[in-house]
């Protein structure tokens, strides 16, 4: 936009960035979060136990599971209410409403859980957004996802070190079915 063609309008805007690099803007945030939080939630007795045992396993991860419909999705959702100040907390939705089985939104492959994932730290300010490629590889992705999960944790511990970046996958068993059902190897959560 340096040219005399742009003279009227030289600004760059995001969606000029973004074509340049071949995205559009749903790529960013390619498995948005579906869980329907109701108003009024009432807590759990359960909920802080459970999050003191989120927090005392530290980098190892926890797997919470329970019949369907006892309000593990809800639970996920409040997990960062009880975390350390300064604390982030995302989650990922892999059942995105019954959606995960959808071939043209696909939930359960690296490449949307770990761009929407990194992307949602990144639009907190924790990291540099992933930005996709169609030359990626899955394991490009993963390592994208280390450096961008690294940086997330470095910016939440700058101002307060007891701080802690919890990843929720909720759901992972419905990427694990997708993945089976579509042939297309194991899901990102394994």
């Amino acid at each position: 936009k340096a040219t005399t063609e742009f003279s009227s309008n030289p600004s760059i805007t995001r969606l000029d960035l973004l074509r340049v690099l071949g995205v559009e803007p749903s790529d960013l945030y390619p498995a948005e979060n579906k869980i329907e939080v109701p108003a009024l939630v009432i807590p759990r007795e359960q909920e802080q136990a459970l999050v003191k045992s989120i927090i005392d396993a530290g980098t190892r991860p926890v797997i919470i599971h329970a019949d369907g419909g006892v309000g593990k999705s809800i639970f996920a959702t409040r997990i960062g209410t009880h975390l350390p100040k300064g604390s982030v907390c995302v989650v990922y939705d892999c059942f995105g409403n019954g959606e995960y089985r959808t071939p043209s939104n696909p939930r359960h492959r690296p490449r949307q859980a770990l761009i929407q994932t990194a992307n949602a730290l990144a639009g907190q300010m924790y990291c540099q957004p992933l930005i996709p490629s169609a030359r990626a590889e899955d394991p490009q992705y993963f390592r994208a996802f280390a450096h961008r999960l690294r940086q997330a944790v470095a910016s939440a511990r700058r101002d307060c070190p007891e701080s802690l970046v919890c990843l929720v996958f909720d759901a992972a068993d419905n990427a694990e079915m997708a993945a089976s059902e579509a042939d297309d190897g194991p899901s990102f959560a394994k």
